[in-house]
């Protein structure tokens, strides 16, 4: 830590210190004892605890002869991500801090980075400033990194903005979102011209000389572009007891605070809803959304079974409720994040009784009956608050027309544990069909509970409509398509065609989560 010594003696003047961290306490003790020896009468030590904020950020190249020059990053949402258009994309980037910094652990490298669409090569830190190699730069894509354990040397945490967007579109000059006819003629007009920091971008080889090789790839790129639309968006979360199990309640506060990051108060609009044995709206959709987001998420109370069809029904809802002029196009997203399968559904009979059904994961031993307002897991007059139990297949308060109920595929089944299991995936897969067909994207986070379950994958591939449905011939089918185990029937061409991600431990959320952004960003 810093510390300022201030006396009445010889020194006059407040003085700054740096503490390293190991043997901390001794040193500051010795630096006492030598202040007090030298005259210093009235001497007081105060911890640093001046905010670290970064100040800029610079997309960093070398042209040959014509020396470096750096591309200014815009901060910020990553709607408003610049765009880099010289090969490569963003290869070098140069971060610039109010003060000088280190990391928590005193090592810097790669768990210091989450990288989108490239690959951590090395860093290294001078002073105040961090300079970041990437490898493997994705064209027309949006490269994002974020900064994890940055602190000064006072131990301060970095505050504010922690991350940057850039475009990589390679010959995009204007920086336009789009390669064009407009980029060529920029070249030309600089053909043979020095290279200068007014014209740079034109070299887009970076050799160092605006040539035809220049020209040739802006050529090679026409009409590769990545623009962003403003988004509308609903986070459905899982909030159920499960998550307490694989570290995904501790995940989820933290990873929903790095991915609300990334979006615009301004220009976007967020819902947020929670889903258990019932679902909730904890956040209507509204702009600005970061701080009421950020809120809710650490708020949430972990407890019950898995009513994904709601959660989704939530969710659409939210979007649908958005605010959009008719002249304006938007990126609409639902982002589901769960741990495993769902396994709750609600039904009504004619008898005008309705009830969650559910609560155990497939293949399901038994089934739960609550209370569709609340979710409260009923019990009957003999104690049972599970089925088939004390040689009951259904709840004492079941009447006999209660003993079947109708799917959604169709056919009438018995309330059984399998059908209760299935039918919950089932209506699901339903929703979630009724939520692409009004223009949305469904992107899928799973964090595995226990050992994770293979089949897991392919149901929510089937919930985001994921092309990976058409080439994961190895993954296992899911329960609900026990008779059907072509998954790629599952894929629909004529809906938006969303992801689904697994994170394999708590840790990676952020990441996962970080790649949908990406696509978001990119739709």
């Amino acid at each position: 830590m810093k510390y300022r010594s201030a006396g009445s003696g010889p020194i006059k003047t407040s003085c700054s210190f740096f503490l390293p961290k190991p043997n901390r306490s001794l040193t500051l003790f010795l630096l006492i004892q030598f202040l007090v020896l030298t005259g210093g009468a009235g001497i007081q030590a105060m911890a640093d605890t001046t905010a670290l904020t970064m100040v800029s950020a610079v997309s960093r190249k070398v042209h040959g002869s014509a020396g470096t020059f750096d591309l200014p990053l815009n901060l910020g949402p990553a709607n408003n991500a610049t765009v880099e258009p010289r090969s490569g994309g963003p290869s070098t980037l140069l971060f610039t801090f109010s003060d000088n910094i280190t990391t928590v652990d005193g090592t810097l490298g790669s768990t210091n980075f989450t990288v989108t669409n490239a690959t951590f090569s090395d860093a290294a830190i001078a002073s105040n400033t961090l300079t970041l190699n990437l490898t493997a730069v994705t064209d027309s894509s949006l490269v994002l990194v974020t900064l994890n354990g940055i602190t000064d040397l006072a131990d301060n945490p970095l505050t504010g903005t922690n991350n940057v967007a850039i475009r990589a579109i390679g010959g995009d000059v204007n920086q336009s979102g789009t390669v064009n006819a407009v980029d060529l003629q920029a070249i030309k007009n600089q053909l043979l011209q020095p290279v200068t920091s007014a014209n740079f971008l034109c070299d887009i080889n970076c050799s160092g000389i605006i040539n035809a090789v220049d020209l040739q790839q802006v050529k090679n790129n026409l009409l590769h572009q990545l623009k962003s639309l403003p988004v509308v968006m609903t986070l459905a979360l899982d909030r159920s007891g499960s998550m307490m199990g694989n570290g995904g309640a501790t995940a989820v506060p933290a990873a929903v605070d790095a991915f609300i990051s990334f979006f615009d108060d301004s220009t976007d609009q967020v819902a947020q809803v929670s889903f258990t044995t019932v679902g909730t709206v904890d956040v209507p959709m509204q702009q600005p959304f970061k701080s009421a987001v950020t809120n809710a998420a650490h708020s949430l109370v972990f407890a019950g079974a898995t009513y994904a069809d709601d959660a989704l029904q939530l969710a659409v809802a939210q979007n649908q409720s958005a605010s959009i002029p008719a002249s304006q196009s938007v990126a609409k997203a639902v982002v589901f994040f769960t741990d495993g399968y769902p396994n709750i559904f609600q039904y009504t009979w004619q008898t005008n009784k309705t009830y969650n059904l559910g609560g155990f994961d497939p293949p399901a031993p038994a089934y739960a009956v609550f209370n569709p307002t609340n979710g409260v897991m009923l019990t009957d007059t003999k104690g049972y608050n599970y089925w088939p139990q004390g040689g009951e297949t259904v709840p004492a308060f079941f009447n006999a027309g209660m003993t079947t109920f109708l799917s959604v595929d169709g056919t009438t089944k018995a309330v059984s544990p399998t059908n209760v299991s299935v039918e919950a995936q089932l209506r699901a897969v339903v929703t979630a069909d009724a939520v692409r067909s009004k223009t949305n994207f469904i992107y899928c986070v799973c964090i595995p509970y226990g050992n994770g379950d293979p089949a897991q994958t392919a149901f929510l591939q089937i919930i985001a409509n994921d092309p990976a449905l058409l080439v994961n011939t190895n993954l296992p089918a899911p329960y609900i398509t026990s008779q059907h185990t072509n998954l790629a029937s599952y894929f629909n061409p004529s809906q938006p065609a969303g992801e689904a991600v697994i994170a394999p431990t708590a840790a990676d959320v952020k990441q996962m989560l970080q790649l949908i952004v990406a696509r978001i960003l990119s739709q």
